[in-house]
């Protein structure tokens, strides 16, 4: 099983995307917006790599990006989270939509 949430915010604040899958072995993860094999870095910028971590059977995956666009009137993008486990176990997938704000305070 596997889940995905994130922090929210506006133009020029980080985003921290988190995704934990349960396991004997930790998946491979990957956070991906619309079928691409990466982040739409039309309105995301990598702050963090992908960095994996686990606690027993419990595997969590952390990946920050900033919000370099605001996407609120695309009604956001889905950023998928992608837990394969290899051929004989499959991928667990799990979409989340973020959306990201004009900053009207600056």
């Amino acid at each position: 099983s596997s889940g995905i949430n994130a922090e929210y915010g506006v133009t020029g604040e980080t985003i921290t995307l988190t995704c934990i899958a349960v396991g004997e072995s930790a998946p491979t993860f990957m956070f991906t917006t619309g079928g691409k094999s990466s982040i739409d870095n039309t309105f995301f910028q990598e702050v963090e790599a992908l960095a994996v971590s686990s606690d027993g059977t419990t595997h969590t995956a952390k990946y920050v990006t900033k919000a370099i666009a605001p996407n609120v009137l695309r009604n956001g993008e889905v950023i998928t989270c992608e837990a394969d486990y290899g051929i004989s176990l499959g991928t667990s997938t799990k979409d989340l939509t973020v959306t990201t704000y004009y900053d009207c305070s600056s």
